[in-house]
């Protein structure tokens, strides 16, 4: 290593955690250093030299969090774990929290429950994620960390009843897969990108609680500026509620939206005339990449709709829940119709499968953006901002830029965006629509 290398290392090895995440941002994207060696830096931190509250007799309370981020920075949404040091949304997120010791540093994410709405792959970004968990509170709630944890231990032995009846389905799975390839057994619900199908088969259906009023009275934490303190500039939170124990931010959602960018392979009439015929309820096992643990692939779209941009297609899709890589497969198969590769016939035949899935490329990632999630009004979610205004300003602004930040700096839209995207879904490959032997 030159001088001047270990002088970068001697300088990231001072800062702050803060100061870290920004850094380590900024450095794998201008690839000055790799993430491998960045990560390095980290054990060698100083240790911070503030008293450390005793979390386990704090009070706590449960919130949904939105928050937006430029998915093209990092290495996905899910949290991964601390001892990964993966360069996530949710391990900067959770970081963040406990950096603002809104979170214990030492706790599972089990049990402070913490959730996602929707998972993204790498590459893909969000303007209204929506997070929910348990989080330190000043005021008397009535729960304390410790009673979590408690609570956690006492599920132990239902989630290793649920674990072993799981493991069960997947054996059956292996063994009677092209039997069940045309069946529709209601198991499991698994949204886009999503890894928590064995939770959803046991959770009973939640009616709408509000959360007490009288947190909203008693809070005095501005928890947005709080954790925003701490996160790089392409991850904000904007808004938060506290909500009923029984909320879930996945699964007490009624519908999801998502936004895929497209370059203009075809008139937005065309492309939106197409779309119609995907809008109901229909089995999507030929739209999405199948999992082993997945049985039931019946899944509704609401709405399927087309903005016209100068550069591309804005398209918006809304439904109810959405299989792995949906959305991609979706828009996948419907720019191979309209670029003559697949007709519409096949289409409409593969919403009716028979068999195995056709061969087909998936769109990318880059271009899909999860825009938000809709939830019923009897939960009477009181969403508030942060309470500077120069702040919530600020937020605006960067939502804007995030939604269009892809696109504006993607090579992609440089030179021939719609050769670029037809060639990554492999619209002159001779596979397409065939039926592969399985390896």
């Amino acid at each position: 290593m030159n001088s001047n290398y270990d002088y970068m290392l001697l300088q990231l090895s001072k800062m702050s955690r803060r100061e870290l995440t920004v850094a380590l941002a900024r450095l794998i994207k201008d690839q000055n250093i790799t993430q491998t060696e960045v990560l390095k830096i980290i054990p060698r931190m100083k240790p911070i030299s503030e008293s450390k509250p005793d979390f386990l007799k704090l009070n706590c309370v449960k919130v949904a969090i939105r928050v937006q981020y430029d998915g093209t920075d990092f290495s996905g949404l899910a949290y991964q774990g601390t001892e990964k040091q993966a360069l996530t949304v949710e391990n900067l997120f959770i970081a963040a929290l406990q950096q603002a010791y809104l979170l214990p540093r030492d706790m599972s994410t089990l049990v402070y429950q913490f959730c996602r709405c929707g998972r993204t792959d790498t590459g893909v970004s969000g303007i209204d994620q929506v997070f929910s968990f348990y989080l330190r509170c000043n005021f008397d709630s009535g729960l304390t960390f410790g009673d979590l944890i408690r609570i956690f231990e006492e599920k132990k032995a239902t989630w290793a009843v649920r674990h072993a009846a799981r493991q069960e389905r997947l054996k059956n799975f292996a063994l009677k897969k092209q039997q069940e390839l045309n069946k529709n057994d209601n198991n499991n619900i698994d949204d886009e990108n999503s890894e928590e199908e064995s939770e959803a088969e046991t959770r009973p259906h939640m009616n709408g609680i509000p959360a007490d009023p009288k947190f909203d009275q008693l809070n005095t934490n501005n928890y947005i500026e709080a954790i925003n303190k701490y996160l790089p500039s392409s991850i904000r939170a904007t808004e938060y509620c506290f909500v009923d124990e029984q909320f879930h931010s996945r699964f007490s959602a009624k519908s999801r939206k998502y936004t895929y960018y497209l370059p203009k392979i075809c008139s937005a009439q065309q492309l939106n005339n197409l779309g119609q015929i995907l809008v109901g309820t229909h089995d999507f096992r030929f739209f999405c990449v199948q999992k082993p643990n997945v049985n039931n692939f019946v899944r509704t779209i609401y709405s399927f709709t087309v903005d016209e941009h100068e550069q591309f297609l804005a398209v918006k899709i809304t439904g109810s829940a959405f299989l792995y890589h949906q959305i991609r497969c979706t828009m996948s198969v419907l720019s191979l119709v309209v670029s003559g590769t697949l007709s519409e016939e096949t289409m409409r035949k593969w919403l009716k499968p028979e068999g195995i899935k056709p061969f087909y490329r998936i769109a990318p990632a880059e271009l899909l953006q999860f825009c938000g999630v809709e939830y019923d009004e009897s939960w009477k979610l009181n969403w508030k901002k942060n309470v500077v205004q120069r702040y919530i300003d600020r937020d605006e602004q960067q939502k804007g830029e995030i939604s269009f930040i892809g696109l504006a700096q993607g090579e992609m839209w440089k030179g021939d965006p719609v050769g670029w995207f037809l060639a990554s879904i492999g619209k002159d490959d001779k596979r397409v629509g065939q039926i592969l032997a399985a390896k």
